[in-house]
């Protein structure tokens, strides 16, 4: 493209930016510069275009940078530079490039303006004069140049000047924004009139200038023309949300108008979205006090009233408030009682629907006694914790008691929100310092929260203030049992307990711990199914007694304990981690798994559920990532969990990324040197790498640790025969057999080490016990075909072979095998065949060619012998027996010379081969 052309892009793209066509303008100018990479206009106005398309784009100032790299003095790039920042409210540099444009361009009337508004905006209004009125020398009929001096002059106090340019500017245009910056000015100057005719004249060129409204607002509740300025008050708002002081305009109207509550909520909601407006606290103060004191009177002359008309409600019986109830369904005093009554027969349900109607006909009838009696419902019968705590705290607001904190406390607790639930019974004893069940419920949770020592000091100070209390000296003693402190005194004050109360469960149960703690078992399950045989029981009753008879191995009966902890509480983790275990280890992985699954619903960071979860999920091989990802999981928690550290190093030993799994592996060591699993796989790791000196060492350390573990001792027995000591190798797999005589792969094992010591009686016994514990392995069987060979039971050996091809089709060893098998019966038919399916699955075996060749040629077939004994040369040239037997098929043929030939080549190979000299003399001396 010539230069000429050039330009005519170049003018042709600034029609389509005039145009406000920018997506075209961008196409040229991009054109443009895949030519002319240098243009400087082509840059800075590509820049222009895509601030129009994309005005968040990091090129656009990429390309101002690169424009003025090559003309540091090009007026349209500074001002565009200039612009970018002053569009991004970043006046300094804005400033620096517009006096640059400025510099090479005095009479640039834009970048002078623009320089105007920067320091406008930095609040340097006698500089943004300056260049206003530089600005109006070069542009004198531009009103929007002479209404920004105009604003400027009036922020300075020069208002008069102001009015003189504000009057010139709307001779010019009559603008709203004029108008509403007029106004303003002659409100200062004291011409309320005219600023409100200005205000309006604002208002009705754009209905939508907030500004306007808000001003006009202003000035109309000045006046005290309130409903005209709540209207404007409540426009400005709705068309600019942001604006907070037309939020307050309304407030301080509706307070105005008496709506106090209105004006409140206000106020209120300005003051949490802008903390510091000055004044604004102060008002909420105020409106707040007039509120309570006005709410204070209604509600006194409420409880008045209502105390007039109640005397005698507690003293109803149900058949009176079902009488006054048939009269009216909603007869709120009727229902009330009858909720009351229902809640004595713990009739919870009837009771819950009697209090709620209450509540939804009145809040304020009977408040706290509603909320605590809703509470306890909550509570007792639905277990919904967070309701019962709502309807306990408003209670208390309504009428503050040491016995409703502890109420609300409970809630935490049973959220297992300790920590909560300890300010809330410090709030209690600040009520009553006396208070002892404060006290304990204090020092229960703070246990229970990490927290013994002051745990213990509060539980003690609940036994000083209440002595011989049931209840806290069974807590006092679950807390010194737990901890181990003082077992004989836990013992003590527990028995004391129940001599107290005899049907205390939780004594009982604690009492059950003590005594397994000083190895008093027997004394420990009496104590145990004592509780169970309680009308209302601790349901640990059932969980430690099924861990004592899980460690006694009575698997059933433990199991069928940790299922009724979980009937009476689902979220009961020991249990569900105990239950699901033992169903994992009695085999039952599908219900094992449900139950992991729900201790990581009660759990989600339990290490040992993500264990044993993972581990079932890899030992069934159903999902194995699912299973890494478990283990994982447990090391977030725990890095130090050499058990997953190992199970990751298993997960990818099996997908044989061997680096990574050794990686995990020396991690777990490292942490437990002792840990034989680790070292067992560690060891089948190296073996799997092919360094069996290094495995048989790992197997051997954890051989030291546990010299019955039986995958150490199969692996050492694996690492020893593949260094060639099948004897050493022999003693493991015997040793491993004394430990479990039921795995087939160690009878095959034992039997391939026997057989490369000559022992094939004792190879064949072995083989044949592996292929009874384990029939699909079709190595075994090819194994005992070789032995059985070798022992001249060709009949036997051809059975073998034969179950070996029928589990893997492609063996084509087998094939090759079974075809000696038949050949040594001199069954040449089925040899050929077996041969020839040998061939189709490993066609380059030498040997297999020579001896289908050998097939061929006993059984008079000698084209084909000798086309195979070619095709055996072909894979073996250095087989002098080959070379003999092609050279006496070829004299038969009486090809003489092809004979000599071959039969010279055999004797290349082998120069001693007797029988090939003799044949070769023997056609010399023909």
């Amino acid at each position: 493209m010539s230069g000429n052309e050039l330009e005519n892009e170049l003018s042709k793209a600034k029609e389509h930016l005039l145009a406000s066509k920018y997506q075209e303008a961008q196409e040229i100018y991009e054109k443009v510069l895949s030519i002319d990479p240098l243009s400087v206009e082509a840059l800075s106005y590509l820049s222009r275009t895509i601030q129009e398309l994309d005005p968040a784009s990091p090129r656009i100032l990429q390309l101002l940078k690169k424009a003025m790299q090559l003309d540091p003095s090009d007026t349209y790039t500074l001002f565009n530079l200039g612009c970018y920042y002053f569009k991004r409210n970043n006046f300094k540099p804005a400033i620096k490039y517009f006096l640059e444009t400025l510099k090479f361009d005095p009479n640039q009337s834009c970048a002078t303006y623009n320089l105007g508004v920067c320091f406008d905006s930095l609040g340097e209004f006698n500089k943004s004069i300056e260049y206003y009125t530089r600005s109006i020398e070069l542009e004198p009929n531009n009103p929007r140049v002479l209404t920004n001096k105009a604003i400027a002059l009036d922020k300075i106090g020069k208002s008069e000047e102001a009015k003189e340019l504000f009057e010139q500017a709307l001779k010019i245009e009559e603008n709203a924004k004029i108008y509403n910056n007029f106004g303003i000015c002659l409100k200062k100057l004291g011409e309320n009139d005219e600023a409100l005719k200005l205000y309006e004249k604002a208002c009705e060129l754009e209905p939508e200038y907030s500004l306007a409204h808000y001003n006009l607002a202003v000035h109309l509740s000045e006046t005290d023309q309130l409903d005209k300025a709540f209207e404007h008050y409540e426009l400005a708002f709705k068309l600019e949300p942001s604006n907070v002081f037309a939020c307050l305009g309304i407030a301080n109207t509706m307070e105005m108008k008496g709506n106090n509550e209105g004006a409140l909520k206000l106020y209120q909601s300005v003051l949490s979205a802008v903390p510091y407006i000055k004044g604004v606290n102060e008002k909420i103060q105020s409106l707040m006090r007039k509120e309570y004191e006005i709410q204070a009177k209604k509600l006194q002359m409420e409880a008045e009233k209502l105390q007039e008309a109640q005397n005698n409600l507690f003293e109803w019986d149900e058949a009176f408030c079902n009488k006054k109830l048939r009269e009216n369904d909603d007869h709120i005093e009727a229902l009330l009682r009858k909720g009351i009554l229902h809640m004595e027969k713990k009739e919870y349900i009837e009771a819950k629907r009697h209090l709620l109607r209450v509540s939804e006909l009145d809040t304020k009838f009977y408040p706290e006694l509603v909320h605590d009696y809703l509470g306890e419902i909550f509570f007792k019968e639905e277990k919904d914790y967070s309701k019962a705590r709502k309807y306990f705290f408003m209670a208390l607001e309504i009428s503050p008691k040491p016995e409703l904190w502890i109420k609300c406390g409970k809630c935490w607790e049973k959220r297992k929100e300790f920590a909560l639930a300890c300010e809330d019974y410090k709030k209690a004893i600040e009520l009553d310092k006396t208070f002892a069940l404060a006290y304990l419920r204090l020092g229960w949770a703070q246990v229970r929260n990490g927290d013994r020592d002051k745990g213990l000091e509060n539980l003690e100070t609940s036994n000083e203030l209440l002595p011989d209390h049931s209840e806290i000296m069974t807590k006092l003693g679950e807390v010194l049992v737990k901890e181990g402190l003082n077992i004989e005194r836990a013992i003590d004050m527990l028995e004391k307990s129940i001599k107290i109360d005899n049907d205390n469960p939780d004594a009982l149960v604690a009492l059950g711990r003590a005594f397994e703690k000083i190895g008093k078992i027997d004394e420990a399950v009496q104590k145990y199914e004592s509780a169970l045989l309680l009308p209302y029981t601790n349901i640990n009753a059932y969980f430690y007694l099924g861990a004592i008879y899980e460690k006694q191995k009575d698997y059933k009966r433990s199991i069928q304990l940790f299922k009724q902890c979980l009937n009476l509480d689902k979220t009961h983790f020991g249990a569900t981690i105990h239950l699901a275990t033992l169903l994992a280890n009695c085999g039952e992985t599908s219900k094992a798994t449900k139950y992991f699954e729900h201790a990581l619903k009660l759990d989600p960071e339990s290490a040992p559920a993500h264990f044993s979860l993972g581990k079932i999920l890899q030992s069934s091989s159903e999902n194995i990532e699912e299973a890494a990802d478990h283990y994982r999981k447990v090391l977030e928690k725990d890095p130090q969990h050499y058990k997953s550290l190992c199970q990751l190093g298993i997960y990818h030993l099996e997908k044989n990324e061997l680096e990574k799994a050794a990686e995990y592996l020396k991690e777990s060591i490292k942490i437990n040197s002792k840990y034989v699993l680790s070292l067992v796989t560690m060891g089948n790791l190296l073996f799997e790498a092919g360094n069996s000196k290094s495995s048989a060492k790992y197997h051997q350390q954890a051989l030291k640790i546990n010299n019955t573990e039986i995958q150490a001792l199969i692996g050492l027995g694996n690492a020893l025969y593949d260094m060639g000591k099948p004897e050493d190798s022999i003693t493991y797999y015997e040793q491993a057999l004394q430990q479990d005589d039921s795995l087939s792969d160690i009878h095959y094992n034992l039997g391939n080490a026997l057989y490369l010591k000559e022992d094939i009686d004792g190879a064949i016994s072995h083989y044949q016990t592996s292929i009874k514990l384990n029939p699909e392995k079709p190595e075994t069987y090819y194994n005992l075909g070789n032995a059985l060979c070798l022992k001249g039971d060709f009949t036997s050996a051809v059975t073998a072979y034969t179950q070996a091809i029928k589990l893997d089709k492609n063996n084509a060893p087998a094939y090759y095998n079974l075809g000696n098998a038949w050949y040594m019966q001199n069954r040449y038919d089925d040899a050929i065949f077996a041969y020839k399916e040998a061939l189709k699955l490993n066609p380059s075996s030498a040997e297999c060619h020579f001896n289908l060749a050998s097939a061929y040629s006993d059984n008079s077939q000698e084209d084909l012998a000798l086309l195979h004994f070619k095709e055996s040369a072909l894979y073996d040239d250095q087989n002098s027996e080959t070379f003999y037997n092609i050279g006496v098929l070829l004299a038969k043929r009486k090809d003489y010379d092809g004979a000599k030939h071959h039969l010279q080549k055999a004797l290349q190979i082998k120069p001693e081969f007797t029988q090939a000299i003799e044949y070769l003399d023997k056609l010399n001396s023909h």
